[in-house]
């Protein structure tokens, strides 16, 4: 019900808003069905069905914002440098910790389309917005990545020794030097 919800709010959106391209890529344990005739119920030139076993990067960069509930593909898009609208039109709160303030969060399907409408069309509003949300996200990513320019293997390596010689015991002064 939810996905069918927000499904029909964005292909309504690109109904509206003909010079806006509207990508969508299921999950991966996606089903088909009820996606796909939604989608054909509105035959739009301008809007793509990605296969769900595809890998999203590329739709990730092509994208301007990306909408999701939640899920790593929000956190890959934060990665990318691309807002994210976290959709919970449930009101489960508690799944806010996913992304904590870093996405911006819709309650309802009409300020989901109220959101992507002032996006569209409010010039002065959708560089500040987009540009806070960045802010919020590289602050978010910063609390849970490592930035390095070491190998991931090296750094996972030293971490792994680490664990072994604190499980044995044996003191270490280990630290990931970020480079």
């Amino acid at each position: 019900m939810e996905q069918t919800l927000v499904t029909n709010t964005l292909l309504n959106f690109a109904r509206n808003c003909p010079d806006a391209a509207l990508i969508i890529k299921p999950h991966p344990a996606h089903q088909p069905g009820m996606l796909e005739r939604l989608i054909e119920h509105y035959p739009l030139p301008n809007v793509f069905l990605i296969n769900k076993d595809m890998l999203p990067y590329h739709a990730l960069m092509a994208a301007d914002v990306v909408v999701t509930k939640f899920s790593t593909v929000g956190i890959e898009a934060m990665i990318f440098g691309r807002p994210v609208v976290s959709v919970m039109l449930d009101n489960e709160d508690r799944w806010q910790f996913v992304y904590g303030d870093a996405a911006e969060y819709v309650k309802t399907v009409n300020a989901l389309a109220e959101l992507l409408e002032k996006l569209v069309d409010d010039a002065e509003f959708r560089p500040k917005w987009t540009e806070a949300q960045r802010e919020r996200q590289e602050y978010f990513l910063a609390q849970y990545f490592i930035q390095s320019s070491r190998p991931a293997a090296s750094l996972a390596a030293d971490a792994i020794a680490h664990r072994l010689l604190k499980r044995d015991g044996i003191s270490t002064q280990w630290s990931v030097k970020a480079q």
